[in-house]
């Protein structure tokens, strides 16, 4: 998830090339970041399949995950957004005002067990760069699922609110292939998508002539 428009708390960034996850012994290996896909790649509507062991290559699609949110100074990403349809997410959880965490958070087949209330606020993507939407979410989310303790699995409950919610909403939607612009009507979608695509051919124009 990239982080709001004109705010430092989006849920997904404009740009994108780790912080290690908590006990992490990949600390001390050279981090390196992925490209993130855009809309239109079609690994993002792929359904992730279950994580059941921590493996070497697991560690280091996870490390490179961290990387990659950091350097897009983004929420969070799911592993579908850097081209793996495996069950991971990770979360900045520094970037969220309203919990007393630094450390990020790496989930493993998180679901949404129980949800009530609703918020509407604007969300971003790191798929979308630069597309912004007023959505509406649960307000409170309890997810269940596994943490990457180490290099071990461990059973997990959270309880969110606010834009924690929001984020782990979005991050549980694209594991299974589904994205923001989905939760929009036919024609809202058409319009976001259109101008969504001008904006960014505009960014690439720019890039182009610098």
């Amino acid at each position: 998830m990239g982080r709001v428009k004109g705010s430092r708390r989006a849920v997904g960034s404009e740009s994108a090339e780790e912080t290690p996850g908590r006990g992490s012994s990949a600390e001390s290996t050279p981090r390196i970041a992925r490209r993130i896909r855009y809309y239109g790649d079609p690994v993002l509507r792929i359904p992730a399949r279950k994580v059941t062991a921590v493996t070497p290559a697991l560690l280091s699609l996870v490390q490179e995950m961290l990387e990659t949110l950091a350097q897009a100074d983004g929420l969070g990403l799911a592993a579908q957004q850097v081209g793996e349809t495996v069950a991971v997410a990770v979360l900045n959880l520094g970037g969220f005002e309203d919990l007393d965490e630094d450390e990020p958070l790496v989930l493993l087949n998180p679901e949404i067990a129980e949800e009530e209330g609703s918020q509407t606020d604007e969300e971003g993507c790191l798929s979308f760069p630069g597309l912004y939407l007023n959505l509406t979410r649960p307000e409170r989310i309890i997810v269940k699922g596994e943490k990457l303790v180490g290099e071990k699995m461990a059973p997990v409950e959270i309880e969110a609110r606010g834009l924690f919610a929001r984020a782990l909403c979005h991050e549980i939607d694209h594991l299974a292939g589904r994205l923001i612009i989905d939760k929009l009507s036919p024609f809202a979608r058409v319009r976001a998508l259109t101008q969504w695509r001008l904006k960014l051919a505009e960014a690439l124009g720019d890039s182009n002539q610098e």
